[in-house]
């Protein structure tokens, strides 16, 4: 029990067999050795709520030694902190729903927007001659710009200036010289 030989009048406590006492303590209530908190991992926040405590020890020797806890004081209100907690409570519930208009009310709008988006990119390319494609060449089914060519190069998603605004050399249509060609053939 004594650390050294030159300490045998200091008393030592805790499972670090320490004279330490300017920490947090708890006694154990069986054999009233006392403990720091750390070295046991009890807060004093804890210790505050434990009406009897066992060390390990102790409940390892006798297993139906259990920690027993204080009881919580139960909390009376009176009529007005009754009605001031209902107060609180149907506020928080308005807020609540006007936080959830105010949230569906944006989502919808952010729909109407994604759709007139839509709805206006759908006309205006059949609308626009230069959108027609064979659909049939690779350049049709191509999704994703370059970066490199010098059409994405202008673009402003790669860092240009947009003065060309034509799309990227391999997303252009092959065939589409030759169908133009062909209709202006045609109508001579």
């Amino acid at each position: 029990m004594l650390r050294e030989e030159g300490l045998k009048d200091e008393q030592v406590y805790c499972v670090c067999r320490t004279s330490d006492v300017t920490r947090f303590m708890i006694g154990c209530d069986k054999c009233e050795e006392w403990y720091h908190g750390d070295c046991i991992n009890v807060t004093e926040t804890e210790a505050n709520k434990i009406k009897k405590f066992f060390c390990q020890k102790c409940r390892l020797k006798e297993p139906s030694l259990e920690i027993k806890y204080k009881q919580k004081k139960p909390h009376h209100h009176n009529h007005t902190e009754n009605k001031h907690h209902r107060d609180k409570d149907k506020k928080d519930r308005e807020k609540k729903e006007k936080e959830k208009k105010d949230k569906e009310r944006r989502d919808k709008e952010r729909r109407d927007k994604e759709k007139h988006k839509q709805d206006k990119h759908s006309t205006s390319k059949s609308k626009s001659s230069s959108s027609h494609r064979c659909g049939e060449c690779e350049a049709c089914y191509q999704q994703d710009d370059c970066g490199r060519c010098e059409n994405c190069k202008d673009m402003p998603k790669f860092g240009g200036p947009h003065k060309l605004r034509q799309k990227c050399k391999k997303r252009q249509c092959q065939n589409f010289v030759s169908i133009f060609l062909l209709i202006k053939t045609i109508m001579i």
